[in-house]
């Protein structure tokens, strides 16, 4: 800002009204009509006045509007400033850009790990590398891959080496009826006390494509995904699982999906023979995995698992399902995108 009052100072120094007047002709003005001379020169010496305001303004406002646009980080998606731990702006200047390496025991780069810092998330590449902004103060991002322990790394200008641990699940399968049987759930409780389980497996959206907690995505409250089962406690049994250190996997059952079918017969697996949805030995339709329609709601079951105000997760699963089909993801809550194998039909 101070280059900028400079600038402003200079031109007024350099094109002052005074010199600017002088310089005019008035060559044309008879000698003797020295008030219509003084009127001829208020207009001018009003309309340079105007002109420079206008410059001044343009330098004062519009320049360092410029000036600011440039500074954003480009740690940001979409070019907008990072936000902190608390979902606020930073100001400029505050961002620190670190860089580092994750290896695992044996040194060998892991790829696709996730470090964040606040709302700012960054990726390993395939030597293990990544750089990424620093918005706490102690410089700590959290840095996990599934199948590893997640850690906490305080980085520095020094580039370090963060080394992962491989995290073994023995985990138990908590079903779409069972994660809602207290009795159920207190018995794989008392297995985490006695045994090796150290995660669980709840079903977020199950075979029959229903949903057990209150969600919020308006394709699945229109489709009835919301059946008999609907948790109220869904935030505290997370709490709970959270607090004795259990890895939580969220399962969602993705083309398999008798719900969706059903309200929507246009998206579902067609069978040739008869014009109608396909139907499995379990008597349950499935949905076209090729259809665009089909990808969103997906993504938006897995934000919604994903979100912070939902059941959040360690680790989300899209399973794959049939012999040629499967249904993968990978950054959704990044990217909003799904990679999809081929489906083979017979």
């Amino acid at each position: 800002m101070t280059e900028w009052c400079t600038r402003v100072k200079n031109f007024f120094r350099a094109y002052r009204a005074n010199d600017l007047l002088s310089s005019l002709p008035m060559t044309f003005l008879p000698s003797s009509e020295t008030p219509r001379r003084r009127c001829v020169v208020l207009v001018v010496a009003a309309l340079a006045t105007v002109a420079l305001l206008g410059i001044a303004g343009y330098v004062l406002l519009a320049a360092p509007g410029r000036l600011l646009a440039s500074q954003v980080s480009l740690n940001a998606p979409g070019g907008l400033p990072p936000l902190g731990a608390d979902g606020q702006p930073l100001p400029l200047g505050t961002l620190v850009t670190a860089e580092g390496r994750v290896v695992d025991l044996t040194g060998k780069p892991l790829r696709n790990v996730s470090v964040r810092s606040g709302a700012i998330e960054a990726l390993s590449d395939v030597e293990g590398r990544f750089s990424i902004g620093l918005v706490s103060a102690d410089h700590s991002v959290l840095v996990k891959l599934p199948g590893y322990q997640k850690r906490w790394v305080a980085l520095d200008q020094s580039k370090p080496t963060v080394t992962l641990t491989p995290h073994t699940v023995r985990a138990a399968y908590l079903t779409y009826y069972g994660v809602a049987d207290k009795g159920i759930r207190e018995r794989v409780f008392s297995l985490f006390d006695r045994t090796e389980l150290n995660a669980v497996v709840i079903d977020v959206k199950g075979d029959r494509g229903l949903i057990p907690y209150r969600t919020t995505v308006p394709a699945a409250l229109e489709a009835g995904a919301l059946g008999p089962v609907i948790m109220k406690d869904f935030d505290q049994l997370l709490a709970e699982l959270k607090g004795r250190h259990v890895y939580t996997i969220a399962r969602i059952v993705a083309f398999k999906d008798n719900i969706l079918a059903s309200a929507h017969p246009e998206l579902a697996v067609i069978d040739t023979r008869t014009g109608k949805p396909w139907i499995d030995n379990e008597k349950l339709a499935w949905v076209d995995p090729t259809r665009q329609e089909v990808w969103d709601y997906l993504i938006a079951e897995v934000l919604q698992a994903d979100h912070p105000a939902g059941p959040g997760r360690d680790h989300r699963g899209l399973p794959r399902q049939g012999a040629q089909g499967a249904g993968a993801h990978r950054g959704l809550h990044r990217r909003r995108r799904v990679r999809l194998y081929r489906l083979q039909r017979k």
